[in-house]
């Protein structure tokens, strides 16, 4: 006999295939006359809306009876009446034998009712037996539960590994109480067909926007903590804020999720809500946030969780009240509803590559009433034409598994008379679970009228379990040149259910927890979180010989109940190449324009034990391995700090005419708009004529496309695409004695910052000063006027004293956060310390390539064996676009030598001036100084600038009428390319006006500069009195009139300030 139903999962087919079975002898068998005999005897136990019913099956000719009719009627009935009409059920007992017992129940019943019941045995021919006695049976009011303990409390530890206690369950009522024990709190039911929340209506508003199942048990031993958190999302880049304009009207949005059984096979526990919004700015706040079943639209009967968080804040998860474990295929919406009134547009818009997704999202403008689907609510917006490309930006995330599969039921379901109850008993074994403290709600289903679902609370200690940590058998580092290090990062994975801590008070390992048994390897400084159970940790260890030869050593690491994890490290070193060059310094002597190129030699010497590879990148586009990361272009650097050439401190200068610009930045403006620098400004081979002045300490000669954020460092990405010179490298607060001013000084531009809010901590600030200089031949200098290191945030670990180009791909850095070593985590390096040298009078120069004179370099590139050397030619010759006077170039040179004792090869020489000539310039010929008050002191510069390529001198200076006056001492000399301000002195001794010719004499001709203005007479402001000396009561008001007069002879212009306390009325009359 074969039932096709009863296999596998053939039961989701029943009904489908006919009766699904073939049984040959009952086939074979001939029609019998005879009837089964009636049904003798039946029982009936009523509930609330059902009832149950027992007989047995009586007899028939084979033994068989087919199937038997229950007839059942809320009215009485009898044999005799027409069975058709009654309501019944057809019960299928064709593999039960005669005096076997059935038990059945009928449910969907009316409370409180009394029904009318009888049966009827039918047998394969279809011949039925007698009606059986017609019994009644009445409904109840059903059943009540109780459960015994509010609360229950399983412990595991070493000794006990195993957990178990009981509760009661108990009957109150009249009705049979049918109970279930569920695992997980809900499940929904798959359905593949396209999701729509609910009632689906038009948008007819107007958008704003603000651009920017059963499972594995889940604790079993393949539980791997790596493995979470996991996240679902339809959302690729947060694109914008949106919201209806109509603040009066509530915004909602709703997101559908599927659990992808090809991404999910194990399901998904769905924990916490993550909703995304841009990190600045207002936008939403504490919207109704509530999870439906996925498979039907979003109504009350769909409502799986209502979640209750502690506060809402966007880009931070949002706990569920009760974690819900969907199994793959499954899905649920998720759906939030901001009430009206909100300050700013609360829902997150994020753009998607999926072609799909827009259809899973929804908008409702009451609260969920009316839903229309997003891309039909951005029509009519910025977003129409690519409206299906937008989906919500909401995260649905899953931090573990569904701990509640670890508890163990006996019995997980029963049945229960009215005062009567059940022991249930609980398990859980904490072999398997990781140690810790685990709460979770039993969810009891019951028959009951009204509230069907009751929660236990349980609450699982688990300890005792050990860590088992599996770490590689030997790490090899191979083969490194002493003076190298190599840095290795390896996994160690703690298989066991324990964590491997580092102390009492927290789990991280720390240099107590860590050690090496050879100084030339060495383990982290610190394991954040040490090796948490379950888990795979990532760990560095370092490779740093002191001496050549082959080494081995152990790095271990203990826990706090001193279990160990040893790693066995092995590693070859071999002495590096070593960089010689002889001369270091190449002097070129006299060069002339037109000369035959002249040739010098230098040698470049191996003095180590390993292969030298050597380039020099101005000259070769080869690269080295291993070739440390040198700076290219070719700017030197001068400074009063030890280890640079030498270079003096220059007092910030006296600007004539200067713009402060400090108050326009804030805590949100920290950039100018474009400064006009007055010459073409040569920085890392292109030529600017503007900058952008910013708080953070500097210039950028492009504007940053990501937002700057302190402390800046040449690691930077937001500096990419700006250059920058940055003498501070941390945003500057203003104060009202705070200047930020720019202006000219002998042809340099110089900003200079003075008395700026430099941090100390929190809301602390220090003020500081510091000034920088921009030259047309491209020098960058940055004096620091007032500064103490010690005194600043971090000892002033945070400055960034340096120049990036646009490619932060050959920075230039003196010091910078990424350089500094505050916490003397590594042995102190010259680089690491520098940060603290840094003090009032230090001064910085960024010496600008000169123009090339070095033409050719042979070979550029090669390779010199230990002990051996290789002589490199080098061509040198002037151009007619090189300026005479002493000059330079730097070559820089990559090698494979760790420690190079230098990084370029420097070429001296004077170019003479044979050939040559100077230029003068004076870009402004016909200066207006307009209006100066008699007797104020007022200085007009006059910029001469060389722009030929040999020195100019000024010999003389003179107004034709002498009206007018110089300050400078004559003769002095412009070198080329150079400017010097010549400083007018306007007498204003008396009121006259003033018109005079300046005709400038040098040794390149002679110039004429026009200045004219007037100065005026002075108003004179007369007060009739200077202050008040009054004794107030506190609450009275005190009011003086002061009289202001001008005994001057221009008008007097006046205006007040007043303090807190003070109020003025000022008459509407001429002033």
């Amino acid at each position: 006999m074969n039932d096709f139903y009863g296999y596998g999962n053939n039961r989701q087919y029943e009904g489908l295939y006919g009766s699904g079975y073939i049984d040959a002898g009952k086939a074979l068998m001939m029609d019998e006359s005879g009837k089964p005999e009636a049904v003798a005897d039946f029982e009936l136990i009523a509930d609330q809306d059902y009832f149950t019913i027992s007989w047995t099956i009586p007899a028939s000719s084979d033994n068989n009876v087919n199937n038997h009719l229950i007839y059942y009627s809320k009215e009485p009935f009898t044999a005799s009446d027409d069975l058709s009409k009654l309501s019944r059920l057809v019960v299928d007992t064709k593999f039960l034998n005669s005096g076997d017992s059935y038990t059945t129940e009928i449910g969907n019943l009316d409370n409180m009712t009394t029904y009318y019941v009888a049966i009827q045995a039918v047998n394969r021919w279809g011949k039925a037996s007698e009606l059986s006695e017609v019994k009644s049976v009445t409904t109840n009011e059903g059943p009540k539960l109780s459960v015994s303990g509010e609360e229950i409390f399983l412990n595991t530890d070493a000794a006990n590994p195993i957990a178990s206690g009981e509760f009661t369950i108990s009957n109150e009522a009249e009705g049979l109480l049918k109970w279930q024990a569920s695992h997980r709190t809900v499940s929904a039911q798959l359905n593949s067909a396209r999701p729509l929340p609910g009632k689906i209506a038009s948008f007819n508003g107007k958008l704003s926007a603000f651009s920017a199942g059963q499972r594995d048990v889940a604790a079993a031993p393949e539980y791997v903590a790596d493995d979470y958190p996991r996240e679902m999302t339809w959302s690729e880049l947060l694109w914008a804020m949106i919201g209806e304009t109509d603040k009066s009207l509530p915004n909602s949005m709703a997101q559908w999720f599927r659990v992808d059984p090809e991404k999910y096979p194990d399901g998904f526990n769905l924990t916490s809500l993550w909703f995304e919004a841009p990190t600045d700015g207002i936008f939403g706040s504490n919207p109704k946030i509530e999870i439906y079943k996925g498979n039907v639209g979003i109504s009350s009967a769909s409502l799986l969780q209502e979640v209750e968080y502690p506060f809402f804040t966007y880009n931070y998860g949002i706990p569920l009240n009760e974690q819900i474990w969907f199994a793959p295929g499954e899905s649920f919406w998720v759906v939030a509803h901001f009430d009206a009134g909100q300050e700013g547009y609360p829902l997150g818009m994020a753009h998607t590559e999926r072609t799909d997704a827009s259809g899973y999202s929804y908008m409702s403008n009451d609260m969920g009433k009316t839903w229309v689907q997003l891309s039909s609510a951005l029509k009519g917006s910025n977003y129409e034409s690519i409206a299906n490309e937008f989906v919500w930006a909401i995260r649905a995330r899953s931090l573990n598994p569904d701990w509640s599969e670890m508890l163990e039921l006996t019995p997980e379901s029963g049945t229960i008379k009215k005062g009567e109850s059940q022991t249930v008993g609980i398990k859980a074994d904490g072999r398997k679970i990781v140690n810790g403290n685990y709460s979770f709600n039993l969810n009891l289903t019951t028959n009951e009228s009204g509230n069907r679902t009751t929660k236990v609370p349980v609450q699982l200690s688990v300890s005792g379990n050990n860590p088992s940590v599996d770490v590689p058998k030997v790490v090899d580092f191979g083969s490194i040149l002493t003076g190298q290090s190599k840095t290795l990062t390896i996994e160690v994975f703690n298989k066991g259910y324990g964590s491997f801590q580092g102390s009492e008070y927290g789990a991280s390992l720390y240099e107590d927890n860590i050690s090496s048994s050879s100084e030339n390897f060495s383990g982290p400084h610190s394991v954040n979180g040490g090796f948490p159970a379950r888990a795979t940790s990532k760990v560095d260890l370092t490779f740093n010989p002191k001496s050549a030869g082959s080494h081995s050593g152990t790095v271990t690491f203990t826990d706090k109940y001193g279990n160990e994890v040893k790693i066995l490290l092995q590693g070859v070193a071999t002495d590096p190449a070593r960089l010689a060059v002889t001369p270091q310094v190449i002097e070129a002597d006299t060069l002339s324009l037109g000369d035959d190129p002249k040739e010098f030699t230098f040698k470049i010497s191996n003095e180590g034990k390993y292969p030298l590879e050597y380039v020099f990148p101005k000259f070769s586009s080869e690269s080295v391995d291993g070739g440390s990361k040198l700076h290219k272009f070719g700017y030197n650097i001068g400074s009063t700090l030890e280890g640079f050439n030498e270079f003096a401190y220059e007092a910030a200068p006296e600007l004539i005419n200067p713009t402060d610009i400090a108050s326009k930045f804030d805590d949100a403006t920290y950039l100018t708009n474009a400064i006009p620098l007055g010459f073409s400004f040569p920085f890392y081979g292109k030529s600017y004529d503007k900058i952008y002045i910013t708080s953070f300490g500097g210039v950028l000669f492009a504007p940053n496309k990501e937002t700057l954020r302190s402390p800046l460092s040449e690691e930077s990405s937001a500096l990419a695409g700006t250059g920058a010179i940055l003498a501070y490298g941390r945003q500057l607060q203003m104060s009202p004695d705070s200047k930020v001013e720019y202006g000219m000084k002998d042809g340099k531009f110089v900003i200079n910052f003075k008395d700026v809010l430099a941090l100390v901590y929190d809301t602390d600030y220090a003020p500081v000063s510091f000034h920088i200089t921009m030259s047309p031949d491209g020098n960058i200098e940055i004096f620091y006027d007032n500064y103490t290191a010690a005194n600043l945030f971090q000892n002033g670990s945070t400055l960034y004293c340096g120049i990036a180009d646009p490619e932060l791909e050959d920075c230039m850095t003196l010091t910078s956060v990424d350089m500094a070593d505050c916490y003397d985590i590594n042995e102190p390096t010259p680089d690491s310390k520098r940060y603290t040298l840094f003090n009032s009078g230090t001064a910085v120069m960024f010496e600008s390539p000169r123009a090339q004179f070095v033409r050719s370099l042979e070979p550029a590139y090669g390779l010199v064996s230990p002990g051996e050397s290789v002589e490199v030619k080098a061509t040198v010759s002037v151009s007619d676009d090189m300026n005479s006077g002493e000059t330079f170039n730097n070559l820089a040179i990559v090698t494979n030598d760790p420690a190079p004792a230098i990084s370029a090869v420097r070429f001296k020489a004077f170019i003479s001036d044979k050939g040559m000539s100077p230029e003068i310039v004076v870009e402004n010929t016909d200066i207006n100084f307009g209006d100066v008050f008699r007797t104020s002191e007022v200085m007009i510069p006059v910029t001469i600038k060389n722009a030929g390529h040999k020195m100019m001198t000024v010999t003389s200076a003179a107004f034709d009428n002498n009206s007018l006056g110089i300050t400078n001492t004559l003769p002095f000399e412009i070198k080329p390319g150079a400017s010097v301000d010549l400083i007018v002195k306007v007498p204003t001794e008396k009121e006259c006006a003033l018109d005079d010719k300046l005709t400038i004499t040098t040794d390149a001709g002679d110039t004429s500069v026009r200045i004219a203005g007037n100065v005026i007479g002075c108003p004179a402001a007369d007060l009739s009195f200077s202050e008040i000396t009054e004794t107030v009561e506190s609450g009275a008001t005190l009011s003086k009139t002061l009289e202001i007069s001008n005994s001057g002879n221009e008008a007097l212009e006046y205006a007040f300030s007043p303090e807190e306390n003070v109020r003025l009325s000022v008459p509407e009359k001429e002033n």
